[in-house]
């Protein structure tokens, strides 16, 4: 299943995006689903994401998509929690609830009022994350996960410390 999905990287980008929106989905519609994404956001935040990482690159093959594909999993949660919280916040908004009251379709809701609101919050989250990812893959170059091929700091930490301890 991972493995597959290393195959397709056209799709990765497409699978962090689906994840943000049907995270938007719970807090618009509360209930049950809402419940079970904020469970299973709770669950991965508990989890170190260092570790996971590190166990999901080696599960994938050591190398670069695979070290992206890792990161992506396991960074997602806290851009999830703020978004849901927006989300559950405008729609406690006038605007929003007049839609709703008028009848207005939920789709024609999210794609007119919520995500125009939520691209600021997304587009800084996406920002912090870069740094964030810079670290993970230097880590994990250092451990000799990344891409042999590749230059990182984490891979010239890496190497050098293995020509030292030969010496």
């Amino acid at each position: 299943s991972l493995n597959r999905a290393a195959q397709r990287p056209e799709q990765n980008s497409f699978i962090a995006y689906r994840r943000k929106l049907d995270n938007s989905l719970a807090g618009y519609y509360g209930g049950w689903v809402d419940r079970v994404v904020t469970a299973l956001t709770n669950i991965t935040m508990a989890l170190p994401n260092l570790a996971l990482t590190v166990l999901l690159v080696a599960y994938l093959n050591p190398g670069k998509l695979s070290v992206i594909i890792a990161i992506s999993l396991t960074a997602w949660t806290g851009t999830t929690r703020i978004l849901r919280a927006r989300v559950t916040q405008l729609c406690q908004l006038p605007f929003v609830k007049i839609e709703k009251a008028l009848g207005v379709r939920d789709g024609v809701i999210m794609v007119k009022h919520l995500i125009p609101n939520l691209k600021d919050i997304i587009l800084t989250r996406a920002a912090l994350a870069v740094s964030s990812a810079m670290m993970s893959e230097a880590g994990l170059s250092f451990l000799g996960l990344g891409d042999y091929g590749e230059k990182s700091w984490g891979s010239i930490l890496h190497y050098l410390s293995l020509i030292h301890i030969s010496e």
